[in-house]
């Protein structure tokens, strides 16, 4: 009885050009092999937005903008590219139908086409064979250089970045101080440092010397703009203390939280030193609460309270500091404790 085995292979060998690729198939039929190699013009099988993308990040060495297109249908990022030197871009496209195009850098803060917002965002219907040329982007950015107490050593520096209505919060800017943001709009935003959750020493401060939102000093940016700007961080105050169980010693895992008088607090976590002594540092001026708590034990406030309405009211004024503050676990939540 005769029997038969073989198999067809194809591989790309490389890309031609932006539609085209060279194709190699291979025939293996029992012991033989025949290999052919073909160009393939796949045009009609994708689509492709390109164009150009300019402005500040060309006038460092940091990195490149990259432009990404995401399906409509889910959220789903379908193609993302990096520009070249000059700007340019492709993006091909193999998922037809509705997407929107965004600007990114280092993955932070999209720039969308035609809106402010993914959701304001403007719609394309793309299809097969599609080609959009005309995306056009000039960005503008911002570096900002911290003159400040002390160092960076182990403490990062955390922005806000914004208008009146939305601030972004950035944690890991490009740079070291300077540090660099790129991909926004020619408009109006203000820039803001904050303090104390992350260790920092420095009391938070908006651009402009300003202690408060309505004291800022705006920044308006031009289009391909790289604005460079100074913020004089000044030390914050600071909260010094422990608490003690019943036999007077510091529980190990103590946590301890800051609120002000509205009862938010200032960290959404709680924090934790070694060693146990608590230190809050980097605290703008103004009435605070401070909470405790030993494991899985509900939280108790100075001087050894568990009602927030009974606890003492701490001020800070002129970044002072605020040290020697002892308290002791209550009896009831410490047998309670795990």
């Amino acid at each position: 009885m005769a029997s038969w085995t073989g198999a067809i292979l194809a591989r790309e060998l490389k890309k031609v050009n932006a539609s085209t690729r060279l194709i190699q198939i291979t025939e293996q039929t029992g012991r033989t092999e025949e290999v052919a190699r073909y160009e393939i013009d796949f045009s009609n099988t994708f689509a492709s937005v390109s164009g150009v993308v300019t402005g500040s990040w060309q006038q460092t060495e940091l990195g490149r903008m990259g432009v990404k297109v995401l399906s409509t249908t889910g959220n789903r990022e379908i193609s993302r590219e990096e520009c070249d030197e000059d700007g340019s871009f492709t993006c091909d496209v193999f998922v037809p139908g509705q997407v929107k195009i965004g600007t990114v850098f280092d993955y932070y803060a999209t720039q969308w086409i035609g809106g402010d917002s993914y959701e304001t965002a403007q719609v394309f219907d793309i299809q097969p064979g599609d080609r959009i040329t005309d995306i056009s982007v000039v960005e503008s950015g911002i570096a900002v250089q911290l003159e400040m107490p002390g160092d960076l050593i182990g403490v990062r520096p955390v922005f806000k970045i914004g208008d009146e209505n939305d601030l972004e919060v950035w944690i890991n800017p490009t740079g070291n101080n300077p540090y660099y943001f790129f991909n926004f709009r020619p408009e109006r935003y203000f820039v803001y440092v904050e303090g104390y959750c992350d260790n920092q020493i420095w009391a938070p401060q908006w651009f402009g010397d300003a202690e408060d939102f309505e004291s800022a000093e705006p920044i308006d940016l031009v289009a391909g703009e790289l604005r460079e700007i100074s913020i004089n961080l000044v030390e914050g105050g600071r909260i010094e203390g422990e608490i003690r169980d019943s036999d007077g010693r510091v529980p190990s895992g103590a946590r301890y939280k800051v609120y002000d008088l509205e009862g938010d607090p200032l960290c959404n976590y709680w924090k934790h030193w070694m060693g146990d002594r608590m230190l809050f540092s980097g605290l703008p001026d103004g009435t605070y609460l401070v909470a405790a708590r030993d494991l899985g034990n509900e939280p108790w406030y100075y001087p050894g309270t568990i009602e927030f309405s009974e606890a003492t009211q701490i001020v800070i004024g002129n970044h002072q500091t605020v040290a020697g503050l002892v308290w002791t676990l209550p009896v009831a939540a410490k047998e309670g404790s795990p």
